[in-house]
């Protein structure tokens, strides 16, 4: 009975000396969830983790298996609406947002997520996008550089199933109707 006794003082004199009182660091790891959000079918979750410093990370959650999604300088999600198609804005890098002269030619990118493969591919500098709801089409813009002299933007619809891209120039403005059938 001595030994268990002298086994068990050992263990929990080790669990209270590896406590110990909370730094300025560990304050600037922690996060408050953002943006929540439960997809119209309750297969997924999204939300962003806004830190202290730093790039905020978005995440797309399944909640019927253990598949996650992190997104760096992730906001804004859209999905389709049988959810296989997630689209989210990456906003620039902090660093990068606190230089702005050292920087100014950095536009935010649109990483596109195909939850039913897992394909996930970024497109840059894209301005404005809208993805359609029954999840054929992503339309985006992409601002044209300023050497060229071209007005409005360079609109690009984008054919989901087949990648086919469809570019559209000097496009000021566009609207997908709500079924995303009509641009």
């Amino acid at each position: 009975h001595n030994r268990y006794f002298i086994i068990i003082l050992f263990l929990s004199l080790s669990i209270s000396y590896a406590k110990r009182a909370i730094t300025f660091k560990d304050i600037l790891k922690f996060e408050d969830m953002k943006s929540e959000f439960i997809t119209d079918n309750g297969k997924w979750i999204t939300y962003r983790l806004d830190k202290q410093r730093g790039n905020n990370n978005f995440v797309i959650q399944s909640t019927e298996n253990n598949k996650k999604y992190i997104i760096e300088n992730g906001n804004n999600a859209q999905y389709s609406e049988d959810t296989k198609w997630f689209a989210i804005k990456k906003d620039i890098d902090v660093i990068k947002q606190l230089n702005p002269n050292k920087y100014k030619n950095e536009k935010p990118d649109l990483e596109l997520i195909n939850t039913s493969n897992d394909n996930r591919e970024t497109i840059n500098e894209v301005s404005g996008y809208s993805l359609a709801k029954n999840g054929k089409w992503l339309i985006y813009t992409k601002i044209y550089d300023k050497k060229d002299k071209q007005k409005g933007k360079k609109l690009i619809l984008r054919h989901l199933a087949s990648e086919t891209e469809i570019p559209i120039e000097n496009v000021i403005d566009f609207v997908l109707d709500s079924l995303g059938n009509n641009i």
